[in-house]
Formats: structure tokens, C-alpha cells, sequence
């Protein structure tokens, strides 16, 4: 499994609008879910601008068996609200609804499961995120 097969399928699993529906529609044609970084406006403390989800994988490390090659993959994903706790642990939620224990469209996918989901409030005091790390195995 490639690391760009694998954000395009985590990609797909979060543009839905079971998720997509919960977002900001600030962002126009396209949904808030990033890989990475959010486009935001030059002003980035705009409030408008959030709830959006970010996603990277943050690591990808051999799963190998005797016979097969395989990937070990965490993937991490994040929330960012401006509207309190209850917004972003909603979205959080609609986020591990789509990935755990789902299947995902890469070539050899054994489980995607959530190891932790964690809540914050960034210093500037506004800004609540939602950190859910998931771990992707699969064989090719």
C-alpha cells in the first residue's frame, strides 16, 4: 500500500456528507477535509473558516509476513472547531464512525482501528481539536 493510495482512500471515507455536512462551507466548491494543511483565508483567526478536518499519515512502517510485504500505516486525523467541545467531539465522532473497523479501498486491507482520540484547547483559547490516531495494516 502506497502512502498516496492510502490518503486517497481515507480522503474518500471522510468526503461524505455524513461528515462534510458538519463543516464549514467557507471553503466553496471543495469540502474541509485536508490532507495536511487547511486552506484558510490570509486572515487564518477567522471563525468562519472552521469546523475543517486535516489528515496526514505520519507513519508507514513494514508489516511483512514469510510470503507477502505488507504496511503498518498510522494515520492521524484532525478536527478543528471554534464552537466548544460538543462540535468538535460530534465531528470527531462522525470521523470514527467512517474509519474504524471500515474497510478502505488500497490493494491488501486487513483493519483500520482507532488507538486514541484526544480533545484540546489550543492556547489561543478558542480553538478545540480533535486528534484520532488510526492504525491501517494490510498485505499485498
Amino acid at each position: 500500500m502506497k502512502p498516496v493510495q492510502l490518503r486517497g482512500a481515507v480522503f474518500a471515507k471522510l468526503n461524505v456528507s455524513a461528515i462534510t455536512s458538519l463543516l464549514s462551507a467557507e471553503y466553496g466548491a471543495i469540502p474541509a477535509v485536508f490532507h495536511d494543511t487547511a486552506l484558510q483565508a490570509p486572515d487564518s483567526g477567522a471563525g468562519d473558516y472552521f469546523p475543517y478536518v486535516s489528515f496526514s499519515v505520519v507513519s508507514d512502517i513494514g508489516f511483512n509476513t514469510s510470503d507477502a510485504n505488507g504496511t503498518n500505516a498510522i494515520v492521524q486525523v484532525d478536527v478543528w472547531s471554534r464552537l466548544g467541545t460538543t462540535q468538535c467531539e460530534t465531528i470527531a465522532q462522525a470521523v470514527y464512525d467512517q474509519l474504524h473497523r471500515t474497510s478502505l479501498a488500497v490493494t491488501g486491507h486487513i483493519t483500520t482501528e482507532c488507538e486514541a482520540m484526544d480533545f484540546t484547547l489550543d492556547p489561543d483559547g478558542i480553538t478545540r481539536r480533535g486528534l484520532l490516531r488510526f492504525r491501517v495494516l494490510a498485505l499485498e
